[in-house]
């Protein structure tokens, strides 16, 4: 197995967030990173380890790959549709996922591939950034429809 490269699959049930969770915390801590980047990879997994749970509902790959001073998690689940940001109003009691990962992570996106992972999201963070805060930024370049690997 690669060093920097690391994955498990995770059922499709309510405790898998917390799983992947401490998946991702135990490789990001092994690999030195700061308490600030491991912080911001949980909360920004979370949200897409949950949108797989509530939306494909089915297993879901967590994959943490570590290249120079970059953090990649993908979450990969047997979905069809694609990760769309959503307007929501002050009401909504979902639908900011994809909204705070937009405001932290450095890059992310979605695709699509053949089974039997069929849906993949991603979120980016360098290592040289440190996002302890979920203030907005207006980079619209930072939202890559597809993979740039």
């Amino acid at each position: 197995m690669n060093a920097d490269l690391v994955s498990t699959v995770v059922p499709a049930v309510g405790p898998s967030v917390s799983v992947a969770r401490r998946f991702v915390r135990a490789t990001l801590i092994r690999w030195g990173c700061s308490e600030e980047l491991v912080e911001t990879a949980l909360l920004l997994t979370s949200e897409l380890v949950t949108n797989a749970f509530l939306h494909a509902q089915s297993p879901s790959r967590v994959q943490v790959r570590r290249s120079r001073a970059t953090i990649r998690v993908e979450v990969l689940d047997r979905g069809s549709g694609r990760a769309e940001l959503r307007t929501v109003g002050p009401d909504d009691s979902g639908g900011r996922g994809l909204q705070i990962v937009e405001a932290l992570a450095d890059r992310w996106g979605d695709h699509l591939q053949d089974e039997p992972d069929g849906h993949v999201v991603w979120f980016e963070l360098d290592e040289t950034s440190s996002r302890v805060s979920p203030a907005p930024k207006h980079r619209s370049s930072r939202r890559l429809r597809k993979d740039p690997t």
